[in-house]
């Protein structure tokens, strides 16, 4: 999902839905760095995509339903939770999640 996290933002922009990738752990299994994040979202070529830190999973855990990562959630414009952790979810939800203006 991180390799593909820059098409999604460019895709979906101008509906006005934005990527915001959180990581929550660094390889280590610590807190992450402002480096560790700009250096994920340079290999994974995340240019416009906002990638932010979750100390202690006090974000992601909200999202986790499966033990897994990526953890995947899809929150409206008006915060409203649409899917949590459900990739086909997810996809099947997304013209839901774009605000009745449209884009930028």
């Amino acid at each position: 999902m991180a390799g593909s996290a820059q098409q999604y933002y460019n895709q979906w922009i101008q509906d006005g839905i934005t990527v915001v990738y959180v990581l929550a752990e660094d390889a280590s299994g610590q807190t992450p760095t402002q480096q560790d994040l700009n250096q994920y979202a340079n290999q994974y070529g995340m240019q416009d995509v906002i990638v932010v830190s979750d100390p202690g999973w006090q974000f992601s855990s909200h999202f986790e339903q499966d033990g897994y990562i990526p953890t995947v959630a899809l929150v409206k414009y008006d915060g409203t939770i649409l899917v949590k952790d459900n990739e086909t979810q997810f996809n099947n939800q997304l013209a839901n999640a774009a605000p009745p203006y449209g884009g930028p």
